[in-house]
């Protein structure tokens, strides 16, 4: 799992799904684990979400943003559960795709099960607190470090400044949401009364020390055949 982060700098994460094939050595056929990753990607938008909705109220601007993308994501959630749309969607692929394309059908249609299977309610429900756990601590490390520069901004707007800056950076499909999130992390900050060059130490430091940390452990957990 961490040597995946080493591929992390990539649209939408996707070089994660290096871990697919050091799942296939241990028998975990590359449908299932590419639907693991999906849920994955999709349990963490659900997560910056809830963590970008806590502090939405004084930023109305940024409501359409939450709104328009929480509504794709419960579109999807509940579209996966729909039995007949995915086999209609199998059915019409199969008809107007040459045959040649059966294999990635049929591995597709597989996928998607796996993916599925993710997301029964006890399931989304335990991936979601550990997700809004995880997201969240990096946004209390975003409060700490205000905090240590003498800058009074609470927890609360901590925790939306950092998973809403995310999901801008995530919406770009910029390697790693570089750049997206920088820059509307920098710009929430200046908004909070935070000068605009410690705006820009601050999110160096956070992104320094979440991202970047990241990547370096991915780097250090690859196994050694990988490496050579």
């Amino acid at each position: 799992y961490l040597a995946g982060f080493s591929l992390t700098i990539t649209p939408g994460k996707s070089g994660e799904a290096l871990r697919s094939i050091f799942l296939k050595d241990h028998n975990v056929s590359f449908r299932k684990s590419f639907g693991a990753f999906f849920s994955e990607r999709l349990s963490d938008l659900i997560s910056v979400i809830v963590l970008a909705s806590s502090g939405l109220w004084m930023h109305p601007d940024g409501r359409p943003i939450l709104i328009i993308v929480a509504a794709i994501v419960i579109f999807l959630l509940y579209a996966i559960q729909k039995e007949t749309w995915i086999r209609g969607i199998e059915r019409m692929a199969r008809k107007t795709l040459p045959l040649r394309f059966s294999n990635i059908i049929e591995f597709s249609l597989e996928m998607l099960i796996a993916f599925r299977s993710c997301f029964t309610p006890r399931i989304l429900i335990s991936g979601m607190v550990l997700g809004v756990l995880a997201w969240g601590l990096q946004g209390l490390a975003l409060y700490y470090i205000l905090e240590k520069l003498n800058f009074n901004i609470d927890l609360l707007t901590s925790l939306f400044i950092y998973g809403f800056s995310l999901l801008v950076g995530a919406l770009t499909l910029l390697p790693g949401g570089l750049g997206g999130t920088e820059v509307t992390m920098v710009k929430l900050l200046t908004l909070h009364n935070v000068p605009a060059s410690s705006a820009v130490a601050v999110t160096l430091i956070i992104r320094l020390a979440t991202l970047w940390f990241s990547v370096i452990l991915g780097i250090l957990a690859l196994p050694k055949k990988q490496k050579t």
